[in-house]
């Protein structure tokens, strides 16, 4: 089987020092050429949740000419980077290759669907969790479950299917489902609710983010975000998913936000994809999402500090 993982970023080498095995030939795309000669130099070192470590060899390069048709693509770049990086990989996309896209936030399907045919676009979610350590180590904080399904309505299920089975293979637990969209808006509502606040407070995934002190400001992102969900015909209670998102954090070990690290390593973040869509889909409908908007902005201003430092 033929796999190609397009960014090298912390879920992209979780996903290929997992799927690196077997019968899977596995490539790391990365555009960077310092990344791709330090992965092929030193592979990927995995620290699981109990402490066991393994390092696994994996072949990483920074152009695809020569690969031929693949039958997965799973896309694990950062939002912005989406479009660039499907252009840079469409050759490698035969008539049956599963296109996958198990990224933060919404709508990375439609920008897919502009450069591959739409039936072949599997949609997705994953509560897998990881960060990267001070000596390099992808650490795999916690380990959850991964829904796929198809981009288009009514889709054929044996892309999701081929991904999902892939998957699983490798000891990622994933289904492939028709309800992908529901666990996108159920992610999505996660990922607005503690991204932001992480990366503004500087607090971890676990027990921090659950108190008092911060909860009122995740209330009300899930209010807005639930009202976005609910005009777009997704059934959502803003309290049932508050306390699934307070209970989840209780029960998470030391954990840092994906976008916690971005901010503290000076990197763009997601936000724009995450509760800047929740505004813009809310402005969409005449409405407002004031909450959304103010983390946005307060993001996009630690984003700021750095870059006029």
């Amino acid at each position: 089987m033929q796999i190609t993982i397009v960014g090298a970023g912390i879920m992209g080498r979780l996903w290929a020092a997992y799927l690196t095995s077997g019968e899977r030939d596995v490539c790391l795309f990365d555009t960077s050429p310092e990344v791709v000669a330090d992965l092929n130099q030193h592979g990927i070192t995995v620290e699981e949740p109990g402490g066991a470590t393994r390092t696994v060899k994996v072949r990483a390069v920074s152009a695809v000419d020569g690969l031929g048709p693949q039958d997965l693509i799973f896309f694990l770049v950062k939002s912005e980077q989406t479009e660039p990086a499907a252009r840079a990989v469409r050759g490698l996309a035969g008539p049956d290759t599963a296109l996958v896209t198990l990224q933060n936030g919404w709508g990375h399907g439609g920008t897919l669907s502009e450069i591959f045919p739409p039936a072949q676009i599997v949609i997705g979610t994953t509560y897998q969790g990881g960060s990267l350590t001070h000596d390099g180590k992808v650490f795999h904080a916690h380990e959850g479950g991964t829904i796929v399904g198809p981009y288009a309505d009514g889709g054929d299920l044996r892309f999701a299917q081929l991904a999902s089975s892939t998957l699983n293979a490798a000891g990622i637990r994933a289904t492939a489902s028709r309800e992908a969209r529901k666990a996108i808006w159920d992610k999505l509502t996660f990922a607005a609710a503690v991204l932001p606040v992480a990366a503004l407070t500087g607090l971890d995934n676990g027990r921090d983010l659950a108190d008092p002190a911060v909860l009122p400001v995740i209330n009300e992102i899930v209010t807005e975000v639930a009202a976005e969900a609910n005009a777009r015909g997704y059934a959502m209670s803003a309290d049932e998913e508050v306390t699934r998102i307070v209970t989840r954090l209780q029960a998470t070990g030391y954990a840092k936000a994906s976008m916690l690290q971005d901010v503290e390593a000076h990197r763009k973040t997601e936000v724009d994809f995450i509760t800047g869509e929740i505004v813009r889909m809310a402005r969409s409908r005449g409405g407002e999402a004031p909450v959304c908007a103010a983390v946005t902005a307060l993001v996009h201003g630690r984003e700021l500090s750095w870059r006029s430092g």
